[in-house]
């Protein structure tokens, strides 16, 4: 789930409450959620903060993290926003689909 936790963040991209949550993800909050050691190994990375939020997100998605907290409320958003957009591609990709199928069965 954390790989699906990345792959939310990315897709997302420079979405403003993606953004909210990179801004609010301090080093010292990077290394209070991972733990020293996790933390270490990401600091020299291009951008750790999407690291953090990316693990952050994949824990939401399996029901770990503290629902009370501000940040999981803004990873709530985040996931809720990242299902209607793929709710969104899938109708349109079968919409399309149909009109493929029907365009094949003409041809």
């Amino acid at each position: 789930m954390e790989e699906a936790g990345h792959f939310v963040v990315g897709a997302l991209g420079n979405d403003p409450l993606v953004q909210r949550l990179l801004e609010i993800l301090t080093p010292q909050m990077q290394e209070q959620i991972l733990g020293e050691d996790k933390y270490n190994e990401l600091y020299g990375r291009q951008n750790p903060n999407r690291e953090v939020a990316g693990y952050l997100v994949g824990q939401a998605l399996r029901n770990e993290l503290d629902k009370q907290s501000y940040i999981s409320k803004i990873i709530s958003r985040i996931i809720s926003k990242a299902k209607r957009v793929f709710y969104r591609l899938k109708d349109r990709s079968q919409r399309n689909s149909g009109k493929i199928s029907r365009w094949l069965y003409v041809w």
